[in-house]
């Protein structure tokens, strides 16, 4: 067996078969960061050598799996753009990530955590967004938010208004004190209060108290640019590609 077989082999073993083998998270989705899948390879010796352009592999387990989103760095994921399958099957959305080193504290006491029951609701909640909905559908993405808080690996923040959730944050990933914010959505019917701002400053703080190094992935041109404008470090970019629905 050649090093390209072997090496998807090895990948599609990883995704399909044994993933806590690898440390690796693989969503209801289909999500699988490409940067997780070479760090995995490379706690192996025989694996050790693997580059980011060396991605012959994970483009055939890309293929295989039937993966529906993948993220990673805009370089890496701009070579797998330049195979025909990805270009044709996949729309690609760029974006920006943020660190926070601080944040505007808000006093609002309406915020509180939201636990397995909640999920549901705030699947429903996301899925209004236009730009949430081309990424998840409603019932996959309620399963791997109960996973994120079964697992202990995210937590949910929300608030409610006459009993419905009306504004909702999350980590969608907290490991070895790095923290990453997503699904920051608020109702469309309630934007004319800052909900949204009181939101992100109470999961950035509380997660400043726990020491986190707390990132957040942008793609939507008006967030970038308020952040940007507010002073958050701008560290890096990603892209994402999504596989059209049939």
């Amino acid at each position: 067996m050649n090093y390209r077989d072997a090496l998807s082999k090895e990948l599609s073993y990883a995704l399909r078969h044994a993933p806590w083998e690898y440390e690796l998270e693989m969503d209801a989705e289909g999500r699988v960061p490409i940067d997780q899948l070479l760090n995995a390879l490379h706690r192996e010796e025989h694996w050790k050598d693997v580059q980011e352009a060396d991605i012959t592999g994970i483009y055939k387990c890309i293929l295989n799996e039937n993966v529906q989103m993948i993220s990673g760095k805009k370089i890496l994921v701009d070579k797998l753009k330049t195979f025909d399958n990805i270009a044709a099957e996949y729309d690609c959305k760029d974006g920006s990530v943020f660190i926070f080193e601080n944040y505007r504290t808000f006093s609002y006491k309406g915020i509180e955590r939201a636990g397995i029951e909640d999920c549901a609701e705030i699947a429903t909640l996301i899925c209004t967004d236009g730009g949430f909905a081309g990424n998840y559908e409603e019932e996959g993405l309620a399963c791997q938010l109960r996973d994120r808080l079964k697992s202990g690996m995210g937590r949910n923040y929300i608030i409610r208004k006459d009993g419905k959730i009306i504004a909702h944050i999350a980590t969608f990933a907290e490991n070895m004190g790095i923290a990453v914010t997503s699904g920051l959505i608020v109702d469309a019917e309630c934007r004319e209060y800052p909900y949204g701002a009181m939101m992100e400053s109470y999961l950035v703080n509380e997660l400043k108290k726990e020491k986190f190094r707390i990132y957040t992935f942008v793609n939507d041109r008006k967030r970038i640019k308020m952040l940007r404008a507010m002073g958050t470090e701008e560290c890096g970019q990603y892209e994402k590609l999504m596989k059209r629905r049939s």
